[in-house]
């Protein structure tokens, strides 16, 4: 009996076709916004589309996107491979190349540890704000979507964050769209998601 081989790009090709959620069931529970509802495998599908794969360590202060040389001297931004993953280790460990799916499940990581940054912004208004900063399910995705993109500090110590707590969504969404992260098109998506349902 012979054996069919198939490689890692036509497995992720067949699961598309086929709209399967590679996610884990574990990776899901971070996924909650107002009573506690899933955002679920939108969310990391807008973050990818905007990340885009890239399976080589590349400088994101350098365009247009190159592998990076590490006898160049200092990186010009920040190093960065797969879905815009930017630790150090892995880094280190993908020099060289990285497979999609291995991007993907690196991606997913990174993507729940910004769903919790904004889980715990909610929980830690619990005592002191009777709402429990509530948000629609476009706010909670523009706010996982920042946070993967800024990191969970920057984002957190932000004017846009300040605006959110004081209910001054216009302002807000203004900042998304006009602040210092991401490129252009991706703020002004980010902005629209942000004001889904007439918030803003």
């Amino acid at each position: 009996m012979s054996r069919l081989i198939i490689s890692e790009e036509e497995v992720l090709r067949i699961k598309n076709l086929y709209q399967i959620n590679e996610q884990s069931e574990e990776e899901e529970k971070v996924y909650w916004y107002e009573g506690g509802r899933s955002a679920g495998q939108p969310i990391f599908d807008y973050i990818r589309k905007w990340e885009k794969f890239i399976p080589y360590v590349y400088d994101d202060g350098v365009f247009p996107t190159e592998p990076y040389d590490p006898n160049s001297g200092r990186p010009k931004g920040t190093l960065t491979i797969g879905y815009g993953t930017t630790n150090p280790d892995i880094i280190e460990k993908y020099l060289n190349k990285m497979s999609q799916s291995e991007a993907m499940r690196l991606s997913a990581i990174d993507i729940n540890d910004a769903a919790k940054c904004v889980k715990r912004w909610q929980e830690d208004a619990k005592d002191t704000d009777k709402n429990g900063r509530r948000l629609t399910r476009g706010m909670y995705m523009a706010m996982i979507d920042m946070a993967y993109n800024m990191g969970c500090s920057r984002l957190r110590n932000s004017s846009i964050v300040s605006d959110i707590e004081k209910g001054d969504y216009k302002s807000a969404a203004n900042k998304i769209e006009n602040g210092d992260w991401g490129h252009d098109e991706r703020r002004e998506e980010t902005r629209k998601l942000f004001c889904q349902n007439n918030i803003c």
